[in-house]
């Protein structure tokens, strides 16, 4: 499955923090193909949040901890001569149904490299929908031009968010 961003939203604050060393380097940053389902679980996502609520419309501000347990680096577009291969946060919002709204799709781009085996905390910018209602919000992986994260078996951040 290929994936391509829609909007892009916001600038993330924070970024890698060494958890984990490696020795492995890629040769020609961003050329690599990281979501491979031969190869298994690329990365472990997670939140401290459990819940949100928001006003319709507010910015929320959602960490995420993103752990690369790949053998190649996560490229920030930044750090490439093109942005087929970089790597961003693909931030969907689900109903109540669990159907995945369309109009609220959108992409945070990865702020800096995250190394083989780093871990990065992030502060997520996400708009909450502007219609009153509960929703699951969903935060997983993307290689641009690639596939997501989640087909190779990274399990979504998935919040419930009730706007009010």
């Amino acid at each position: 499955v290929k994936a391509e961003a829609s909007q892009t939203t916001g600038q993330v604050t924070q970024g890698p923090t060494a958890s984990a060393s490696s020795e492995n380097s890629v040769t020609t940053p961003g050329t690599q193909t990281i979501v491979d389902t031969e190869k298994g679980v690329p990365a472990d996502l997670s939140s401290t949040t459990s819940e949100l609520s928001a006003a319709p419309g507010a910015t929320m501000t959602v960490p995420v901890v993103v752990k690369n347990m790949s053998t190649e680096s996560f490229m920030a577009a930044k750090d490439l001569s093109n942005t087929e291969n970089e790597i961003d946060f693909a931030v969907d919002y689900l109903d109540s149904t669990g159907n995945a709204i369309d109009s609220l799709k959108s992409v945070i781009p990865l702020p800096d490299t995250l190394a083989a085996g780093q871990s990065g905390t992030y502060q997520l910018p996400i708009n909450a929908p502007a219609t009153i209602g509960n929703y699951t919000l969903q935060i997983n992986l993307v290689q641009q031009g690639k596939a997501y994260f989640s087909d190779a078996g990274v399990k979504s951040v998935s919040i419930p968010v009730s706007v009010k």
